[in-house]
């Protein structure tokens, strides 16, 4: 996959970049909540991909990388403790979608 904002992929005059960004606001104006598009912008990125499944690809790397730390960290302990159940609190996932 290529990160290289030249690459050849790209001979359409949108690129993946330009309808990322035309759909956040589109996300938001039909009632997606700012924090759950902000997500979205900070998991998909500059978005210099140049096929859908190039992008899944990311997208499932990150997600096994964010439920692997999630794991470890909330999940894991709380087995430990026999909990059947665990609520965890907004600003406590927000650590766990931090993508910079």
């Amino acid at each position: 996959s290529s990160s290289n904002p030249q690459g050849d992929c790209h001979t359409d005059a949108m690129t993946n970049k330009d309808k990322t960004r035309q759909l956040l606001p589109y996300l938001f104006s039909q009632g997606v909540p700012a924090v759950a598009v902000s997500i979205i912008d900070k998991f998909v990125g500059e978005n210099y991909l140049c096929t859908g499944q190039e992008l899944q690809h990311v997208a499932a790397a990150k997600r096994e990388q964010v439920w692997k730390a999630f794991y470890q960290d909330l999940v894991l302990p709380a087995a430990r403790r026999c909990c059947c159940e665990l609520t965890v609190k907004h600003r406590c996932l927000i650590q766990y979608v931090n993508f910079d």
